[in-house]
């Protein structure tokens, strides 16, 4: 039974492995088996090795826990038969869909706040100017208000004069 096997190619399908070992097992004390069995395994298209495992699934599993490590066995039930891990990585998947998502909003967020904090920048700018130019006015503002006072005072004062010179 295993020479079969010895003598199989490494082009040989998973689906005619599983139906060898099904119809006749395998010794899997004899390294030459393994070692032929973990060639096609390891020629195989992963695809097609998937498709021909569903057929046949414990034959499968069955098989390769003897060319793979224990760690490789569960990992590809895992990734290819398990259903709680098929709902995970559909999970998976939409968590990052949606973290995708929120960091795409959160990009808009800071891209706004940088936005708004120029314009902020800026208002604040043109705010200080326009205080200092209040500031600059007040001053013009006053130094007018004293030349008319001055004004006003020579007015007054020519006003009498006047007066005295019309009352002389």
């Amino acid at each position: 039974m295993n020479k079969e096997i010895k003598e199989m190619s490494i082009k040989t399908s998973v689906n005619a492995l599983i139906n060898h070992v099904r119809i006749h097992g395998i010794d899997t004390t004899d390294i030459e088996t393994t070692n032929k069995i973990s060639d096609i395994l390891g020629n195989a298209n992963i695809a097609e090795m998937v498709e021909d495992a569903k057929k046949d699934l414990n034959t499968f599993m069955f098989i390769v826990r003897y060319v793979w490590s224990i760690r490789d066995v569960i990992n590809f039930y895992n990734e290819h038969f398990n259903p709680i891990m098929s709902e995970y990585q559909k999970l998976l998947e939409e968590s990052a869909s949606e973290y995708n998502e929120l960091q795409n909003k959160l990009s808009i967020v800071h891209n706004r706040n940088s936005e708004l904090d120029e314009r902020n920048s800026e208002l604040e700018k043109r705010s200080e100017l326009m205080l200092n130019e209040i500031q600059n006015l007040k001053k013009e503002n006053q130094i007018l208000e004293s030349k008319n006072e001055n004004l006003e005072n020579q007015i007054t004062e020519l006003k009498v004069k006047l007066f005295d010179l019309m009352n002389k």
